[in-house]
């Protein structure tokens, strides 16, 4: 069940990353962003 979730959570990452067409920043969520995505 961990595994499964832990790649849940990377799907999410990588379709952001390909969606919004922004290199990854692990600080985007420390930033308050994430609320207006729904992420």
């Amino acid at each position: 069940a961990v595994i499964g979730a832990v790649m849940h959570k990377l799907a999410h990452f990588i379709y952001g990353v390909i969606k919004t067409n922004k290199p990854f920043d692990p600080n985007y969520l420390a930033k308050g962003l994430a609320i207006q995505d729904g992420i």
